[in-house]
Parts: C-alpha cells; sequence; structure tokens
C-alpha cells in the first residue's frame, strides 16, 4: 500500500501527529542564544547609535 493512500485515508489521525512531531523538533529552537550583542554595547557617540535612536 502506498503511504499518499494511507495518509488520503486518514488523515485525522496522521495530520495531528505529524504536527505533535515537528514541534518536538521545534522545541530546541526557543533555547537558542544567538549571541548577538545588543545597541547597548555600542557606544554613544557611534553613528549606528545615533542612527538608531
Amino acid at each position: 500500500m502506498r503511504w499518499g493512500e494511507v495518509l488520503w485515508r486518514r488523515p485525522l489521525l496522521f495530520g495531528p501527529a505529524a504536527v505533535v512531531v515537528l514541534v518536538v523538533l521545534a522545541v530546541p529552537v526557543f533555547g537558542l542564544r544567538t549571541a548577538m550583542p545588543s545597541l547597548k554595547v555600542v557606544p554613544a557617540s557611534a553613528d549606528a547609535r545615533v542612527g538608531y535612536t
């Protein structure tokens, strides 16, 4: 039997299961730290900070 036929016959079974798998795989993304400094590390007189404010 083909996977497409199985999925087409029972979408309410496999749809939520697929969503659960995707959520579980995405959970580690919420704990990522990008280590990008904020604008606080730029001196107040720097052009980038003046332009930002």
